[in-house]
């Protein structure tokens, strides 16, 4: 047996395995490279510095040579803790669905070798989501001044970063905007001939100057046609321009930002209209209808949170009505940090009932795949009494630190959870007593 086939052989028994550390790059705007945008950030020791490594540098790392030989051998590294604990409630998990997308790709685990690069440009963007923060978007600075100004407390996602404010790109806007240091571009540049897969995130990329660089990049050498390339984004920049300009990359996959349907939409992913941004999905809709389109998936993504449980449904059925089973949803059901406002732990159980119910019947016409979120509301329902749950969530003075947030926000965006969350949640959080 040779080499390949016994790492293979390893690979298929390991219960930790997952394939992105043999072939994937991550560059964050925390300064620092990652195996994947998903594992755990919370290791300072590491000497994985942008400032001080390329992306090879890094990737041959003897942490990253560990990890690897963990997840071969069933070791639960503590740099993939996201994923183990999203597997001690579900079966499912980020790793899990990564094995299932490169089940087909010959991975050399013997001589790893990147392959893919997935980088974060930079924070800016033009939405400002409630459940974000400053560090992943430049619109919620602004809001945060209002509210120290008018001496409310910041909700705790919204809580200053003095290691980020130190790490700001410019020092003079007034916005905390922070993009890669152009050597990290270079380098990816440089590595793009090698590339089969291309992810971009933000902040918002599609807005970014370093964006269209990579692309015209890709196009004028003759890269795109061998890559893959993937956006997460928030479609607010969607146009037929736009996605023509994208038709010459081998394959395209989109991954949409998407909170909510309607007024939940509007509340969460604020300023934009609900209007504009079906507008915009249309034009991929309508794009899919050419035969020489290359868009191979379009996935939504949602962030569970207490503000749209009443409302995922919702956006599921439209999801289904527009794409049917040329499109996915994807809803995260956990959200950071662990004591955010927007916590949908926070939520009684009745809710989290109707929520379930609601999801299941519009889940049995769409068989989309929300095997996650569905086993984290039964998780949740199950386990509504434990103590420790109570505790952080569902103390007198845990609401009361949710209810101001929402109304604090409510009053600097002159905006009203009562005319944009569902009816459950609007009867609860005014039944609220805090």
């Amino acid at each position: 047996m040779n080499e390949l086939k016994r790492n293979l052989l390893m690979a298929e028994q390991s219960k930790t395995y997952c394939p992105l550390p043999f072939i994937h790059s991550h560059a964050g705007l925390n300064g620092k490279y990652k195996p994947c945008c998903n594992s755990d950030s919370l290791f300072n020791h590491w000497d994985y510095h942008i400032e001080k490594l390329g992306y090879n540098d890094w990737f041959k790392h003897p942490e990253m040579d560990k990890l690897r030989s963990d997840l071969l051998t069933g070791v639960k590294n503590e740099m993939c803790d996201v994923c183990w604990r999203q597997e001690e409630t579900s079966n499912t998990s980020y790793r899990t669905n990564y094995i299932r997308k490169y089940q087909n790709d010959k991975i050399d685990h013997k001589n790893p070798k990147i392959t893919y690069i997935d980088i974060k440009l930079s924070n800016e963007c033009n939405l400002g989501c409630r459940h974000c923060d400053y560090t992943n978007t430049t619109q919620i600075h602004k809001d945060m001044i209002e509210m120290e100004k008018l001496e409310m407390p910041l909700p705790s996602q919204w809580g200053r970063s003095p290691g980020f404010e130190r790490r700001v790109a410019d020092k003079d806007r007034n916005d905390m905007y922070h993009k890669q240091p152009k050597k990290v571009v270079d380098e990816l540049i440089e590595l793009m001939p090698n590339l089969k897969h291309l992810k971009v995130t933000g902040g918002e990329p599609t807005i970014t100057k370093e964006f269209f660089r990579l692309v015209q990049y890709a196009v004028d050498n003759d890269y795109a046609k061998n890559l893959n390339f993937y956006i997460t984004t928030n479609g607010t920049r969607f146009t037929p321009d736009f996605i023509e300009k994208l038709q010459n990359f081998k394959n395209l996959y989109l991954t949409v930002s998407c909170d909510g349907y309607g007024s939940a939409y509007e509340y969460i992913r604020y300023p934009f209209t609900w209007k504009m941004f079906e507008k915009r999905i249309r034009v991929v809709a309508e794009h899919l209808k050419s035969k020489e389109h290359n868009i191979r998936s379009i996935s939504f993504n949602c962030v569970a949170q207490m503000q749209n449980l009443e409302n995922i449904s919702k956006l599921e059925n439209w999801i289904w009505e527009l794409f049917g089973d040329k499109a996915s949803l994807h809803v995260q059901p956990h959200i950071n940090p662990s004591d955010s406002t927007n916590e949908p732990s926070f939520l009684p159980k009745h809710i989290l009932e109707k929520a379930l119910n609601d999801i299941e019947i519009t889940n049995a016409k769409t068989g989309y795949d929300l095997k996650m979120y569905t086993d984290m509301l039964k998780y949740m329902i199950n386990n509504h009494s434990d103590k420790d749950i109570f505790k952080k969530y569902r103390s007198k003075d845990s609401l009361k630190k949710m209810k101001d947030a929402l109304i604090n926000i409510d009053k600097v965006r002159n905006q009203d959870y009562r005319k944009c969350l569902g009816p459950l949640t609007v009867e609860w959080v005014d039944s609220l007593d805090v």
